[in-house]
């Protein structure tokens, strides 16, 4: 009897497997997979070619283990080599550590969990099984064009990148060497940092100073204003513009941030800035895997695990009066 999913794993991501595996029963799917279904005295050999062959399609769990592994690699190849063009989608790859697969894999988009929720997780799982990722709701309608005077002409442009700064460096700009630091760690070792403070503490100009002084260790710097989602909307579509990714989905804003995260998850180098993320339940489906750097400016204080928070307080009166 054909069953719907076989699911391809190295041990080491056996509870990824297990997971995944449970998510698509629970959903009325049909499961083939190793700790389940290969039983004691069985030939694993043959198990495994039954399961390729009896299955409509094949789910590759990718971490670093899966791509290493010797036995792992005739699974996936036995579902690419049924359909090359990936017509069929009979390969399902499915993110579940940083890895990044190389040769025939590397031409297969894969869903990526890294970084995200279950719930989050468990959501991506299912929309990848679907024809279409039409929403279920009317997108919203696209948005006016900024305004030219909140963009200040003297810009920079980054190696790698057209889009500049929307901000020049501020040459006056004293103090903040401690969040500064701050920032370099929690983005080095973290990947995500957020400046958190008042309103007019100052967190632009720091992201910004920030921005420029690191400007030299990435390839791509991004900046989008997030206190709208209208903003958020506008900033994916300027990325979008900027990567040379929008094709023909200029009318189609959710499908424009879709490939604007694919092309963040799949690319190294950058750092992508979110001025003014205050609302970070508004925030969160606009966040790509963390391939990169993101650096947040908000006033929010519970952060949880968007990010390592970076307080910005008021300027000690010498540090102030130096500025001055």
């Amino acid at each position: 009897m054909t069953k719907d999913f076989f699911i391809s794993y190295n041990k080491a991501d056996a509870t990824w497997a297990e997971w995944i595996a449970w998510v698509l029963e629970e959903h009325g799917k049909t499961v083939v997979i190793q700790a389940w279904d290969f039983r004691p005295g069985g030939n694993f050999v043959l198990d495994i070619q039954s399961a390729t062959q009896n299955c409509d399609r094949t789910i590759a769990v990718l971490s670093e283990d899966y791509l290493n592994a010797i036995y792992t690699q005739p699974e996936w190849a036995a579902a690419w080599n049924q359909d090359p063009t990936a017509s069929d989608r009979k390969l399902l790859p499915i993110r579940v550590a940083p890895c990044k697969p190389t040769g025939l894999l590397a031409s297969v988009a894969y869903v990526d969990f890294v970084d995200q929720t279950e719930a989050e997780a468990e959501e991506l799982l299912l929309l990848a099984l679907e024809d279409r990722a039409k929403p279920t709701t009317r997108p919203t309608f696209p948005p006016p064009v900024p305004q030219a005077e909140r963009v200040t002409p003297a810009t920079v442009v980054f190696p790698g990148t057209t889009q500049p700064l929307p901000y020049p460096r501020n040459p006056f700009f004293t103090g903040r060497e401690d969040q500064l630091a701050a920032i370099h760690a929690a983005l080095t070792s973290r990947g995500r940092a957020a400046l958190s403070g008042l309103g007019g503490i100052g967190k632009t100009q720091t992201a910004v100073e920030y921005a420029y002084r690191h400007q030299a260790e990435y390839e791509h710097v991004f900046w989008v204003r997030a206190e709208q989602e209208t903003e958020l909307i506008t900033g994916y579509v300027a990325l979008a513009q900027t990567l040379q990714i929008l094709g023909n989905h200029q009318d189609d804003p959710l499908m424009v941030v879709t490939l604007v995260k694919q092309w963040l998850a799949t690319h190294e180098g950058w750092l992508l800035v979110f001025d003014n993320a205050d609302d970070l339940r508004q925030l969160r489906p606009y966040l790509p895997t963390t391939n990169g750097h993101i650096l947040f400016t908000t006033r929010a204080q519970a952060l949880g695990d968007l990010a390592q928070k970076v307080e910005v307080t008021r300027m000690a009166p010498d540090v102030a009066v130096r500025h001055l």
